[in-house]
């Protein structure tokens, strides 16, 4: 379930990552900051929800450089 990312908030110590998947439906996820650096997250990325237990981990797609 593939979607676009349609809103980052940076925080003191985490990210808000907000996600429009199919269906119009917005998945909000929260992020250390380290791991939006790390993940290059920002508006209009693809990204891939991945639903844990009690947490929504974020993944997206890499090129090789």
């Amino acid at each position: 379930m593939p979607g676009k990312v349609v809103r980052v908030v940076t925080g003191f110590i985490d990210t808000e990552v907000v996600m429009k998947v199919v269906g119009g439906f917005e998945v909000v996820a929260i992020a250390t900051n380290d791991s939006a650096t790390t993940l290059e997250l920002a508006t209009g990325l693809t990204a891939i929800p991945i639903f844990k237990a009690s947490s929504v981990v974020i993944g997206v797609y890499v090129t090789p450089r």
